[in-house]
C-alpha cells in the first residue's frame, strides 16, 4: 500500500541544515511505492526522468555533460528555495558517465536539495540496482550529509 510522505514536516524540521550547511542537501530515503506530493508552495518537485526523456531524443553528442547541464538548468528555472529531486534513475545509465550522486552534491552547495532515495541504504551507503549489473553504484555519503531513513 502507497503512503505519502509529509515532505513540508520534513522539510521543516531540517530547514536549518538545509539554509545554513555548506552542501545544503538531505537524502532521504523511502520505499518506491510512496508518494511525494509534488504541488507544494514550500518547495518546487522535479520528476527528473519525464524531463530528461524530453530532450533524450535531441541530444546525440556528449550526452552525459548535456544532461548535467539540463538537469542544473532545471533547478536553476524553478526559482525555488528548495528543490526536491525524485525519480532520477535515467542519470545511472552507464553510457551517460555521470556520477548522479556527485552532480548533486555540488549543486546542492549553492542549492538546497532533497534528494528522494527509493533504493537501498545501509548505514552511510546507497545502493543503487544489483551488484554485476552495469547501473550499480554504491557510494557513502560524506559525514556532514544528512541521510534520513524513512518508512521501510
Amino acid at each position: 500500500m502507497s503512503k505519502t510522505v509529509n515532505l513540508e514536516e520534513i522539510i521543516q524540521l531540517y530547514r536549518s541544515t538545509l539554509e545554513s550547511s555548506y552542501q545544503k542537501i538531505i537524502f532521504l530515503s523511502i520505499p518506491k511505492k510512496n508518494v511525494i506530493e509534488n504541488d507544494n508552495p514550500m518547495y518546487s518537485y522535479i520528476h527528473l526522468n519525464i524531463e530528461i526523456t524530453k530532450v533524450f531524443q535531441q541530444v546525440e553528442k556528449k550526452m552525459g555533460r548535456k544532461v548535467q547541464k539540463l538537469v542544473e538548468q532545471l533547478i536553476k528555472e524553478r526559482n525555488s528555495s528548495i528543490i526536491v529531486l525524485d525519480y532520477y534513475e535515467l542519470l545511472f545509465e552507464p553510457f551517460l558517465q555521470i556520477n548522479p550522486i556527485d552532480l548533486f552534491l555540488n549543486i546542492s552547495k549553492s542549492q538546497p536539495l532533497v534528494v528522494i532515495w527509493r533504493y537501498e541504504s545501509n548505514g552511510r551507503k546507497l545502493i543503487y540496482s544489483k551488484p554485476n549489473h552495469p547501473d550499480y553504484w554504491k557510494i557513502e555519503l560524506p559525514h556532514q550529509i544528512l541521510l534520513i531513513e524513512g518508512d521501510k
